[in-house]
């Protein structure tokens, strides 16, 4: 038969007709008008029509519709900021949405112009601003456990149409972690015999901090604390505790802590 698909806008105008012949109806629509314009986003009705040429019966028409949708995604990131300096947690909030919305995938890259990404988190309901105006938390992002640098977050969403976009922010990722903490004597003796008569404990840390080693007894009370800064820590303990009084044998606990000056 010979058939034609006719396209049609909410007024009832038509915009495109396609045509051909054979048992078989293809007609591939690219969203343009008979001037070849890119129609407005929106919903179109198509026809079918066919007729025997050599009849000139014609078959009942058949219709449905389409929506084209030229219109990127809605994405922002609106936390963190360009350029923030980040540590720990990192609550990362932003906006997904578009009205043929398909889903929003989260990203981090390493430096300041990733060629590679890996996933943080992804989603199909549209991310959208809650009653009280305030975006939605896309992903708690556990910083401790990448390396301390420069870092791009990159929001995609994409939608039923194919259209995607994205943005990005980038970050600097500042992290002191305490690394390499070692007792010199497990087991030592403070009898003034110059016989292992102390132990020391130190560790590494990723950037210049204030730390403090605190020696607690079996109650977790604290009977000595060292404390200094720079990006290494060590703590001479000679047994003895904030009076100079020697301890009872027995086992002790240590605990390094860390804090940088600048970021806190």
């Amino acid at each position: 038969a010979d058939w034609s698909v006719e396209i049609k806008n909410s007024s009832n105008q038509i915009v495109k007709t396609l045509s051909s012949s054979g048992t078989n109806v293809f007609a591939p629509w690219n969203g343009t008008n008979l001037s070849a314009t890119v129609v407005p986003d929106g919903i179109y009705t198509w026809t079918i029509r066919a007729t025997d040429p050599e009849t000139s019966v014609s078959a009942a028409p058949v219709s449905g519709t389409v929506k084209v949708d030229n219109t990127l995604p809605t994405r922002s990131i609106s936390e963190p900021l360009d350029g923030s300096i980040v540590g720990s947690t990192v609550s990362i909030k932003g906006l997904a949405t578009d009205s043929n919305f398909l889903n929003w995938q989260l990203y981090y890259g390493v430096g300041t112009a990733p060629t590679s990404w890996t996933s943080l988190a992804s989603g199909s309901p549209p991310a959208v601003l809650d009653p009280f105006g305030v975006p939605p938390t896309l992903y708690n992002w556990n910083t401790r456990v990448r390396t301390n640098g420069p870092y791009v977050l990159r929001l995609l969403v994409a939608d039923q149409a194919g259209n995607q976009d994205d943005v990005r922010r980038w970050v600097i990722l500042y992290n002191v972690v305490i690394n390499n903490s070692q007792v010199s004597n497990p087991v030592f003796s403070p009898n003034g015999d110059s016989k292992k008569d102390t132990t020391t404990i130190s560790a590494t840390l990723t950037g210049t901090a204030d730390w403090t080693v605190e020696i607690k007894d079996q109650s977790q009370t604290v009977l000595r604390t060292f404390s200094g800064s720079g990006t290494s820590v060590q703590a001479v303990w000679n047994g003895k505790n904030e009076s100079d009084v020697s301890v009872p044998d027995g086992s002790y606990t240590y605990m390094i802590s860390a804090i940088d000056t600048n970021t806190s």
